[in-house]
């Protein structure tokens, strides 16, 4: 009987001091609360940050793009030109040489 009271009690103290870790885990629960919520605050930032990122990099992308092209344009119109004035140069040296050709037997 005795022995039944004793394991009894040593139950009883068990039970109580499961009942203060309880306790303290739910203080610290309550502690840890406001930091949680703060890291999730501050993941749900970095997730708004890190879509504002990809949307920046695909327009930065988008321009790179654009401006690539907006080059070989450029440089087929600086062609173009180059072909035009040398065109303009040649013809205008053949004609003059041809003028030039015209008049000497002529006067021959």
């Amino acid at each position: 009987m005795r022995a039944r009271h004793n394991e009894l009690q040593k139950i009883e103290k068990s039970i109580i001091e499961l009942a203060g870790l309880f306790q303290d885990l739910e203080a610290l629960i309550i502690q840890q609360g406001a930091v949680i919520e703060r890291a999730e605050e501050q993941t749900e930032q970095t997730n708004v940050n890190l879509d504002k990122g990809n949307e920046e990099v695909a327009r930065g992308v988008d321009h790179a793009r654009r401006r690539r092209k907006l080059k070989w344009w450029c440089l087929l119109v600086v062609i173009l030109i180059i072909i035009a004035i040398a065109l303009g140069v040649g013809l205008g040296v053949y004609f003059t040489q041809q003028a030039n050709k015209t008049a000497e037997n002529a006067t021959s």
